[in-house]
Formats: C-alpha cells, structure tokens, sequence
C-alpha cells in the first residue's frame, strides 16, 4: 500500500535497545540542570531540525497500527480530543501529522504546508495528496484515481461494473486522450487538427478534422454535422428528426413524436418540436412540447416584441428584455417588470416580488426567500424543503457570509459563518466546532479540504475545536504558543510550544512536562506492553525447526 514503512534490521536492533518510555538519567553526572534545559532549548530549532522533518518522515507516513509504540521525542506530543487519535506537531503549523477515527479509519498527514499535504481513509480506499497546492495534486477512490499538474496536464482513470480498466491523459486544451480494455472506448485528440473524443464538450462523442471546418457531434440519438462551425450544419435523429442551418441567414428543424423508454422499461412520450429563424435573431419561431399536455409556441422579432403561449403560462416582452409581463397559470401568480431587472413586481399564491434594483428587494414563494438591501449591501437567501432547510446571509458577497442548514430526516444542523479575513467559524452534522481566526482564503472556497489542509494552518493566528456531546475541546494560540486541550479523562495546557505542560489526568493524576518529556500515562502503556510481550514471549512453547528444513537453511546461508 502507499506509503508503508520499510523497516530494516537495523532500525529493529535499535528500537529494541531503545524501548519505548526510555529515560536516561542524569545524577552523579555533574551536569548542571539549567544547562542541560539551554541546550535542549537551542538544539530543538537547530540540529534537530533534520530530526523533525526528515527522519520522522517515515514514520509519518507510515499507518496507523505500525506506530503503537512510540519512541521518546523531543517535539511536542498530544492526544487529542474529538475523534482524533493522535495529533504530531513538531513545529506548529510547519510539520503536522494527525490521525482521525470517525465512521472510517481516516489518517490525516500533513506536512510543511503549504508545500505538502496528504489526506487518506484506508476503509474507503481513498487519498487526496496536494503539492504547493494548487500547482499539483492527486485524489483516489478505489482504483479511480485522478493526478493534475495546475490542472493542465491531467492523468485520470478506473474501473468499471466488468472490472475493465481506463485511463485517461489530456494536455489542457491540445490533446486528449484514452485507453481502455474495451477498444471501441479508445480514442485520441490534437486540437485543432484532427481526433476523436468521446463523453466531453457536453457530448457523447465528438469527430473533427482540422476544426472549425469539420467537427461530428453526437449526443444520445442526434447527430450533426457541422461544416466551417458554427454556420452550416446538417441534423438528424430518431422520430424523423431532420434540421439545417446556414447562419445567420436561416435555418429549421422538425421532430415528430413518438415513443421512448426510459432506464426502467416504462414508456413515456418523447415531444416533438418545430424550430425556424430568418436573419438570427430577428426573427424566431418555436414550437415545442408536441404531443404532451403543454405545448408552447414562441414567436419573437427581437428586440422589439417576442411571445410565449402554452396552456400553463403566457409571456410577453417589448424591448427585450426590458419591460414584460408574465401569466404562470400552473404556479398561480403574475409578473410584470419595467423595465426588467430594476423594477419588478409579482402578485399570487405562488410568488410575491417586489423589486426597485439597487435599493431593496423582497421575492417570497412556498419555497423560496430572496431579499437584498442596498445590493450588494445585504442578501438573505431561504429554502424550504421537505426534509432541509436551508438560510444564507451576506454583506458584499464574501465580506460576511452567514450559512445555516437543517435536515429534519436526520435531526441534523450545519452552520457556517465567515467575516473575511477575520475568522472561520463552523459546526458540522457530526456536531464539530471549528473556528480559525484569521482566514483570508476559506470565504472564497468554503468547500475546499485542499485549502483547509495547505493554507488555513499557515495564517491562523487562533484555532478552536469543540464538540459539546463529547465534551472535548482543542485550541491553539499563534502556532502552539500555548495549547489547552480538554476531554473528558484529561486537562492540558502547555506553553512556548510544547516545552512546559501540565497535565490532569483522572487516572494518573496531576504532573508537569518540561522540555519535551514523555508522558506519564504513554509511557506507563509502553512499559506495560512491553511487560505483556516479553510475558507473552517467555510462555510461548518453543519451535522445532525439522533437521532438513535445517539443513536446507544452512546450505542457503551458505550458497
């Protein structure tokens, strides 16, 4: 797997020499104690630099069952609260591991960031890794796995329900390429030369050679074909679908109506259609729906006048788009606007509008809220569904954002509020707090875990999390300056990163730390599993080794 660490016979003679919670002791030394803490002091931000970012390298990468046992450091060390397990932080921000246990067993690595970072669930079989973020970056579920390079050069691929594999490779926005077990899936592009691709440009599949003067497009049962695009182009498909255009000259195209089935087996009506334009767009003539309960019919010489007619709603505007006006039948309300979008009212069971842009303006419907003041002063935004609801507020867009979710089906709430750049603030589904002081990047991208993980640490001056079920709480003020840490078997605070720490314990009581010393409670858990393994070790029966299994070895060892 990713990232397993390789250990040789070497490091085993060491860490068996060295047990964990191994102390030495200093009495009858002669060396003073306050040159001993000076010397500690200077050697944890000079030499032991490569210590903390190189040789720890490994073992941080390594997973989480492979490091029960932990050796003594000289950085920081802590337990943490929520569904952490264990939170490594030699240098702050700078170098951090953590590992979290939540539905799966998600171990979260992240070192110097915002240089790099990895992210990984190894119940889910997925990985996210950034490196200076967002210049590369790649993710994996399962076997899909997707890698970027500033999202130019792109490596993507899976598996699908048959277990056949495909990888793709793109060169943004030159070359396109695919490999697939199924050869009818394999394809390649050179823009604008020539090629063939399929399931991109929002069709599924597209041919072309030397583009724009011959591009094939197909999407479901409509194909065109496209000469010297966008002007000339033919059309065809199922249910006698037959168009041309030569624009923006003229241009028709008609569908019958017929019947299709759906990915269940049910039948239902496929609508037929007739489309024309004269001198686009001047003049324009749509009918659509064809077959079903409401079909529209459009005409329109625009700017000046353009109509809608259909069973359920009518529609009419002079001087597009300014001044309209709106009879929805089906959701029961009436719209006019002069002119359009600065003054706009609605009246009606469905919706109420009442709009003098940029001033205020208050629209209101069964599931909807929009209101603004002085926009983009202040916006509210409210739905209302069956099993969620949902309210956002803002002041100048990303100034002040103010997010707030309920779903009723699983008595669950989200809230999110951002003051840029001054804070983060957010309360998950799992009721997780988390506040970041200072967080000029998250407003932008509220749902980036990228920029969580590479960008958040660095400018954080303070960080809080706290879930009040669990009654656990971690904060950290500039960089773990001072750190308190509270759960419900344990208090902790430490001070100048890690190098003074007082500790509450229900089961081990109440001591001190300086300068990095094990901890009580890890290192009475080492003694006592080592105790256990040697007791294991001395009770074990002893194994025979067969005299040719024995003989064989020696020749090997020979040889």
């Amino acid at each position: 797997m990713l990232f397993n660490k390789v250990v040789n016979p070497r490091q085993k003679q060491h860490q068996k020499n060295n047990p964990p919670g191994l102390r030495s002791s200093l009495s009858g030394s002669g060396f003073p104690a306050w040159a001993l803490a000076a010397f500690l002091c200077v050697a944890s931000s000079f030499s032991l630099q490569a210590q903390g970012l190189f040789s720890k390298f490994s073992e941080l990468t390594q997973p989480t069952s492979e490091i029960e046992e932990l050796t003594p450091s000289l950085f920081p060390d802590y337990k943490v609260s929520f569904s952490l397990q264990h939170d490594y932080q030699p240098y702050g921000p700078m170098a951090y591991r953590q590992y979290e246990y939540t539905e799966g067993d998600l171990s979260r690595f992240t070192f110097f960031p915002p240089v790099f970072s990895v992210e990984r669930n190894e119940d889910l079989e997925t990985m996210e890794m950034d490196f200076l973020y967002p210049l590369w970056g790649a993710d994996r579920y399962g076997r899909e796995y997707r890698v970027h390079i500033f999202q130019i050069f792109n490596w993507a691929g899976g598996a699908n329900a048959e277990d056949q594999m495909t990888r793709r490779f793109s060169v943004f926005p030159f070359y396109m390429q695919q490999r697939s077990e199924i050869p009818e899936d394999n394809y390649w592009a050179l823009l604008p030369f020539y090629g063939k691709v399929q399931h991109r440009m929002w069709k599924d599949e597209v041919d072309f050679v030397m583009m724009p003067l011959y591009v094939k497009t197909r999407k479901k049962d409509v194909t065109t074909w496209n000469y010297v695009f966008p002007f000339f182009h033919l059309r065809r498909g199922d249910y006698n679908l037959n168009g041309w255009q030569l624009w923006p000259l003229i241009g028709q195209e008609e569908k019958d109506v017929g019947m299709a089935t759906d990915v269940w087996g049910d039948e239902f009506v496929s609508p037929g259609h007739s489309k024309e334009f004269y001198l686009w767009p001047i003049g324009l003539h749509q009918k659509t729906g064809i077959g079903t309960e409401n079909p529209s019919e459009f005409y329109g010489v625009l700017p000046f006048y353009a109509q809608t007619r259909s069973p359920n709603r009518d529609h009419s505007v002079i001087l597009w788009p300014l001044f309209n006006w709106a009879d929805d039948r089906e959701k029961k309300y009436r719209e006019w606007g002069m002119p359009y979008p600065f003054f706009v009212f609605a009246r009606g069971e469905g919706k109420t509008t009442d709009r003098v842009f940029p001033f205020f303006g208050f629209s209101h419907s069964p599931n909807q809220e929009r209101d603004f003041i002085l926009w983009p002063t202040w916006k509210k935004t409210v739905y209302e569904g069956d099993h969620i609801y949902s309210q956002r507020e803002r002041l100048f867009y990303y100034l002040y954002s103010d997010v707030a979710e309920k779903y009723e089906a699983y008595d669950e709430e989200y809230r999110r509020t951002d003051l840029w750049p001054l804070f983060t603030a957010r309360l998950d589904t799992e009721d997780n707090y988390r506040l970041s002081f200072l967080s000029p990047f998250e407003p932008f991208f509220p749902n980036n875990k990228s920029i969580q993980r590479n960008w958040t640490p660095m400018v954080s001056l303070w960080s809080l999390e706290e879930n009040a079920k669990k009654e656990e709480l971690k904060e950290s003020l500039f960089w773990n300056l001072y750190r308190h840490e509270v759960t419900p078997k344990q208090k902790r605070w430490s001070g100048l990163f890690g190098l003074v720490e007082r500790v509450k314990d229900e089961e081990y009581g109440n001591y001190w730390r300086f300068f990095y010393s094990q901890d009580k409670r890890r290192v009475q858990e080492a003694r006592k599993r080592e105790a256990k393994r040697k007791q294991e070790e001395a009770s074990a029966p002893p194994v025979v080794t067969p005299v040719a299994e024995e003989d064989s070895q020696s020749n090997i060892k020979g040889r």
